[in-house]
């Protein structure tokens, strides 16, 4: 079996540096780009008009995450990997990805700021990531959102509260898990006391989209 070989730090080398927020606009441009798709094929494949996608890449109106499902779909990549800018690549058997913390970068939707963890894999099943909670109220976070696929939620730190359709809101703190079928309307609230911010580990399961 191969070892790794060990990397040399620097003495007194400085922490990293704040991560980059990535526009999801700027996002949905990438993949449609990588995708080799034009405006007007995107704008066929989802029904959104091509002045619409325009704007939405341009960061001239907001993105909902039902639009955002609408355009991963239109693209034929897995929702989740819309929010990340990593290369897609493919290794054949005995795959695998490595994700530095100095190296990543965070997406943001009006609910959530995403920072994705190993999604750069082909044909991926599961998508890890860090999930900061935006929104205390139903008001501000919009309706309630689904998609194909399963969800795994692990309150890091904060205070999580969960509201679906079909049960009774759920409060989580530090620890708590919680694994549910994301086709059932859902949103996740930060709910912690004094202002303070929530940050949840989650992993999404997603059907195989790529073309």
């Amino acid at each position: 079996m191969k070892k790794n070989k060990p990397t040399t730090r620097a003495a007194g080398r400085s922490a990293a540096s704040p991560k980059a927020t990535l526009p999801i606009g700027n996002l949905i441009k990438m993949h449609r780009k990588e995708a080799k798709m034009s405006l007007e094929e995107l704008s066929r494949r989802t029904g959104i008009t091509v002045s619409t996608l325009s704007r939405l890449e341009n960061g001239k109106i907001a993105a909902t995450y039902d639009r955002i499902a609408e355009v991963a779909t239109g693209i034929g990549i897995a929702m989740p990997k819309l929010f990340s800018n990593a290369k897609t690549f493919t290794n054949g058997q005995g795959r695998r990805s490595v994700s530095r913390a100095a190296e990543r970068t965070r997406a943001r939707t009006a609910q959530y700021e995403y920072e994705p963890l190993c999604w750069e894999l082909k044909d991926q099943g599961m998508f890890p990531v860090v999930v900061k909670l935006l929104c205390r109220d139903l008001e501000h976070f919009g309706p309630l959102v689904r998609h194909e696929g399963q969800e795994f939620a692990y309150v890091l730190r904060g205070r999580a509260r969960i509201v679906t359709e079909q049960y009774e809101d759920t409060l989580l703190g530090p620890g708590d898990v919680i694994y549910y079928d994301s086709t059932m309307p859902n949103a996740i609230l930060n709910a912690a006391e004094d202002g303070g911010e929530t940050l949840i580990l989650g992993c999404t399961t997603v059907p195989r989209l790529e073309r």
